[in-house]
């Protein structure tokens, strides 16, 4: 398994809740993101490299990993 599937997997929780955050946050500025799988994709690549393949701490935000 590489790196990146690792980080995915461990990171999963808190990369759906804050898409979905990022939807919602859009969708109030009138900002229509195209809610499709390439998006979702492009989102998790963005993140993936902005944490710089950090995983996070489950007891710090468990809000994510319900």
């Amino acid at each position: 398994m590489s790196y990146f599937h690792y980080w995915y997997e461990n990171n999963i929780g808190a990369l759906e809740h804050l898409y979905d955050e990022l939807i919602k946050l859009s969708k109030s500025y009138g900002i229509n993101i195209i809610d499709n799988q390439q998006t979702i994709n492009n989102f998790i690549k963005m993140m993936y490299n902005e944490s710089d393949g950090q995983i996070i701490k489950k007891n710090l935000f468990p809000e994510y990993f319900n």
